[in-house]
C-alpha cells in the first residue's frame, strides 16, 4: 500500500472518529449548559453586578453553543491586549477595580461561570481554546516582564480570565446577536 492510498484511508477514518467523539462530548456537556444557564440567570438577578460583568455573563449565556467567531477574534485581540497590558494599565484596573466592587459572594459566583463557560469552551471547540490559551500564554508572558522592566515593579500576571474578559467585552458591541438582552434587575 502506498502513502496515498493509506491516507485516503487513515484521514476520512480519522476526521469520523473525532466527529464521533466530539458528539459523544457534546453530550456529555449539556448538564454542564443547563447548569451555566441557571447560575448565569441567577448570577443576572443579583444586584451588586456592574454593567460589563452582566454584559460577559449574557455573552457567556449566548455564546454556550458557538463562541467560534470570539475565538477567531482573539486570535487577533491577543497581540493587542499584550501591547495595552504594557503601554495602558488602566483598562485592565477598571475591569479589576470593577470586579472588586462586587459582593464576595458574587465574585465566587462569577468565577464559576467563567469556569463552567471554559470548560463548555473546551469541549465545543477543543482544537481552537487550547491554541488561543497558548497565544495568551506566549503573548502575555512578555508583557508582563516588559512592564516590569518599563515599571520597576512586577504586577500580577495578566491572566487568561483577564485576557479573556476583555476579548469577549471588546467583541459584544461588535457582534452581539439579534436576540441578546441583558435582564435589569
Amino acid at each position: 500500500m502506498s502513502r496515498v492510498e493509506v491516507l485516503t484511508v487513515c484521514i476520512p477514518l480519522g476526521l469520523f472518529v473525532v466527529a464521533l467523539c466530539h458528539n459523544k462530548l457534546n453530550k456529555l456537556v449539556q448538564p454542564m449548559r443547563l447548569e451555566l444557564v441557571e447560575k448565569g440567570e441567577n448570577f443576572l438577578r443579583r444586584s451588586d453586578i456592574p454593567e460589563t460583568f452582566r454584559s460577559l455573563v449574557a455573552s457567556f449565556l449566548d455564546t454556550t453553543f458557538n463562541l467560534r467567531p470570539a475565538i477567531i477574534f482573539g486570535f487577533f485581540a491577543v497581540p493587542v491586549i499584550a501591547v495595552l497590558f504594557v503601554v495602558r494599565q488602566r483598562i485592565f484596573r477598571d475591569f479589576s477595580s470593577e470586579r472588586q466592587r462586587m459582593s464576595p459572594e458574587s465574585r465566587v459566583a462569577f468565577e464559576e461561570l467563567c469556569d463552567l463557560h471554559d470548560r463548555i469552551t473546551f469541549v465545543n471547540h477543543f482544537l481552537l481554546f487550547p491554541l488561543l490559551m497558548a497565544e495568551i500564554a506566549v503573548f502575555m508572558m512578555p508583557a508582563v516582564l516588559v512592564r516590569a522592566l518599563l515599571r520597576g515593579t512586577i504586577d500580577r500576571p495578566g491572566t487568561s480570565d483577564l485576557v479573556l474578559g476583555t476579548i469577549e467585552h471588546w467583541r459584544l458591541p461588535h457582534f452581539r446577536l439579534p436576540h441578546t438582552r441583558v435582564p435589569q434587575t
